[in-house]
């Protein structure tokens, strides 16, 4: 009976009662950078500065977990406020007409490594939308100052930019897109 108490007490406390958790992105500490070849020759490397996701997780079946993303495409900032300019003009993203990147997932499994997920979706970016499926590893856990649960988990895969309808200048700026995300995010 005592036993009984303890595992309830502990599933009450750390909320694994096999109920989904939700987990909206911590802004100051969510990234998506990306890096495509320049010419040939070096890497470019930028970042957008306006991304939000929320994590659907459910620790008793991860198959009912999902996570979304939404990258605000004005907010790429390449070091460079010219190739900025250029970046979100018709030739590139077209953020005028297509203002944001999205990723919702379609399916979420167990991956490798604990805590680790294979997640497949659908990534709307310059109005196109592909599947692509990413191996997602879990970076940390921990509680905020007030005792909410914080979750850690980084993805890193390419793309080709050509799949979304950008191909302008591929002599300049190769097909292959490297994306790198980071997400933290709180439980609400």
């Amino acid at each position: 009976m005592k036993k009984a108490i303890l595992v309830l007490l502990t599933a009450l406390l750390f909320g694994t009662l096999g109920h989904a958790q939700t987990f909206n992105s911590d802004p100051a500490h969510t990234f998506s950078v990306f890096k495509i070849l320049h010419g040939g020759i070096g890497y470019t490397y930028g970042s957008f500065d306006e991304i939000s996701g929320v994590l659907n997780y459910d620790a008793d079946e991860v198959s009912n977990s999902s996570f979304t993303f939404e990258i605000i495409v004005d907010s790429v900032d390449t070091n460079s406020e010219q190739r900025n300019g250029h970046l979100v003009s018709p030739d590139f993203f077209d953020s005028a007409q297509f203002p944001t990147i999205d990723f919702s997932s379609t399916s979420i499994a167990a991956g490798e490594e604990e805590g680790s997920f294979v997640v497949t979706g659908d990534l709307s970016i310059h109005g196109v939308t592909n599947e692509v499926t990413v191996d997602v590893v879990k970076t940390g856990e921990g509680k905020t100052r007030d005792g909410k649960m914080v979750l850690g988990y980084h993805t890193t895969f390419d793309i080709d930019r050509t799949e979304y309808g950008m191909d302008n200048l591929l002599q300049a700026a190769g097909e292959t897109v490297t994306i790198m995300l980071s997400f933290e995010g709180i439980e609400q």
